[in-house]
């Protein structure tokens, strides 16, 4: 026989299954790009943040946070490896892989790097204070995919997101957005159970690949399955 509590517990999680997630807006926090094209796509969004198109280890994004962006772009913490694939901030152990100009080969042309970081200084300076000033008093949804990176160019976090690392990033999260009211999804890990901490709900999903894609979006289709099983709502302007 199913005891009373468990049987509420069932129903509650039920009904919530069925009310709206609706927020002013979703926003990726990393790792990657993959989760950035998949919100645009799916709601039908194109506004910029920081984190979109970086290659982001998880302390590595608490660590941008916690520092409100500051000191991105030095050229003495930039360098390009011997492949010329990519672009490191070895200061905050990043990839700017879609940031830098590259060549007909997509190589990254490394002796006209230098000339780049002004302008990129700029528009990140410029999306540092979007993230503040756009989100702070907001509801969002932060939306965190995956834990690590690429093993051949960063020191990443690698592993499942543990219920512990959502709670760092929240109070990372917090410090730097204290009016903002918000949830944090962790995407693409083995589920674990939504928990409620400091007013935020904090909840977890992988996506099933439903085989429509073989690139860097992995399955677009995938994506919407899982944002319309979450009952996750973009509030119309």
């Amino acid at each position: 026989m199913v005891k009373m509590e468990h049987l509420k517990i069932l129903i509650k999680s039920r009904i919530q299954a069925f009310i709206p997630k609706t927020y002013d807006r979703i926003v990726s926090i990393g790792s990657n790009c993959e989760v950035t094209w998949n919100i645009r796509n799916h709601f039908s969004t194109d506004k910029a943040y920081p984190f979109d198109w970086w290659m982001t280890p998880l302390h590595s994004m608490i660590e941008l946070l916690d520092a409100q962006f500051t000191g991105l772009f030095d050229k003495k913490n930039i360098c390009v490896p011997p492949d010329l694939k990519t672009v490191i901030d070895k200061k905050y152990n990043i990839m700017h892989h879609h940031d830098f100009q590259r060549d007909e080969a997509g190589l990254i042309v490394s002796n006209k790097i230098e000339e780049q970081l002004s302008s990129l200084k700029q528009k990140y300076d410029f999306l540092a204070k979007r993230f503040k000033d756009d989100l702070d008093g907001k509801r969002i949804l932060f939306i965190r995919n995956r834990c690590g990176n690429d093993p051949n160019y960063l020191n990443g976090d690698y592993g499942e997101i543990q219920p512990e690392q959502c709670i760092e990033m929240h109070r990372a999260l917090s410090a730097l957005l204290p009016q903002a009211k918000f949830d944090i999804f962790a995407t693409n890990k083995t589920k674990f159970d939504s928990f409620f901490y400091n007013g935020s709900e904090i909840f977890s999903d992988s996506i099933v690949n439903l085989g429509d894609c073989d690139d860097y979006r992995v399955s677009p289709k995938g994506w919407s399955k899982m944002f319309r099983q979450h009952n996750i709502k973009l509030k119309k302007k």
